[in-house]
């Protein structure tokens, strides 16, 4: 990637999916070897989501199994192209815990209730339903600022299947959440 970058094909290189244990170890090696690093003009785009999922590897995943991640994007500000901050719909309300049966013919949808469909996610779910409720937005608006209020220099990368869809998601992006919020919905505190 170097040398497409010192003859000018590329302006900056990035990747995708790497978890940020691996891009700490390729800059070491850049370093080493007098290459340039991943940072700081470039990014990772991984998987974040305030959900946890059944065998992602998630780079930047939310609760206990990303806290290291969580840590080293806020500390070296690398940015973070976050994709899937929905959770594949799951965040949409549509998958609740009695209606699991009832999504079989899309490929997708059978995705997103095995990947998504666990205990610890439809309290999530709840959780950011409630706080949508009190703060007068939907809990797919939150569940999106929930990854936006990360202190770390992160893009969200979200499709809307509307333009209303769009309006919500770009409302989203400017919404506040306090710590004490940001941990209450991932899990991490009992109260806000």
């Amino acid at each position: 990637m170097n040398e497409h970058q010192q003859a000018g094909r590329i302006n900056s290189f990035g990747a995708s999916n790497w978890s940020h244990e691996r891009i700490r170890s390729a800059n070491e090696f850049a370093r080493a070897n007098g290459q340039g690093t991943f940072q700081p003009a470039v990014l990772n785009s991984a998987w974040q989501s305030r959900s946890a999922s059944r065998g992602r590897s998630a780079s930047a995943s939310s609760g206990t199994d990303g806290r290291d991640a969580r840590a080293w994007y806020e500390q070296t500000q690398m940015p973070l192209l976050a994709w899937s901050p929905l959770a594949s719909g799951f965040f949409s309300g549509r998958f609740r815990r009695d209606n699991l049966h009832t999504f079989g013919e899309r490929e997708w949808d059978r995705v997103c209730v095995q990947t998504y469909a666990n205990e610890a996610n439809f309290q999530r779910l709840e959780r950011a339903e409630q706080l949508g409720i009190e703060k007068g937005v939907s809990g797919a608006q939150i569940a999106l600022a929930y990854v936006m209020n990360q202190p770390m220099n992160i893009f969200a990368e979200v499709g809307s299947s509307s333009i209303n869809k769009f309006k919500e998601n770009m409302e989203a992006s400017k919404l506040r959440l306090m710590p004490g919020e940001l941990s209450w919905l991932d899990l991490r505190s009992g109260s806000r």
